[in-house]
């Protein structure tokens, strides 16, 4: 078979688009699917570094440290409860004036807060890098798959899944 010297004929052309645009449609069907996934998993990733950028900082400044998820305004970040401003109170849990921010993230679209079992609803790490009381951050997507971190009473930090419902919770 020989090809025009003009290149393609209209057929091929469209059946080519038509096999491109078949394929488009079955990868954005799948694209779908994952991308919640992804966006759980990367959220919760985010959380636990966030989490132990925020240990290493206590210890490494000899101060305390605060990490508070809040699901109203859906994010999360980590900040120096050392009192720093006027009128500001130190190691009360809630950033004030002039505390530095050490991360802020926003949670992703379709990301909410299942719960936190921290004591007050935050997590504190004391100058030693130990928490004020273990507890977990836990998370949830719109296609109700759940991932949460549990910080240990001597400050270890494990990412965790549930397969149903967030009733149990198994190390990943």
């Amino acid at each position: 078979m020989t090809w025009p010297a003009n290149g393609l004929t209209k057929i091929e052309l469209l059946v080519c688009m038509g096999v491109i645009g078949l394929l488009t449609v079955i990868g954005a069907a799948g694209w779908r699917q994952v991308l919640p996934t992804y966006r759980l998993d990367v959220c919760i990733r985010g959380l636990c570094t966030a989490t132990q950028i925020a240990r290493i900082r206590s210890i490494r400044d000899n101060t305390v440290v605060t990490v508070t998820l809040d699901a109203r305004k859906r994010r999360y970040e980590a900040f120096v409860d050392d009192g720093s401003g006027a009128g500001a109170t130190a190691k009360n849990g809630i950033r004030e004036s002039m505390e530095r921010l050490i991360v802020s993230r926003a949670l992703p679209a379709g990301i909410e807060v299942h719960r936190v079992t921290f004591p007050a609803k935050r997590l504190r790490f004391n100058s030693r890098g130990m928490p004020q009381g273990g507890g977990s951050f836990y998370l949830k997507n719109a296609r109700d798959q759940y991932k949460g971190i549990s910080v240990g009473f001597s400050g270890s930090i494990t990412i965790k899944t549930s397969t149903n419902g967030g009733r149990t919770w198994k190390k990943l």
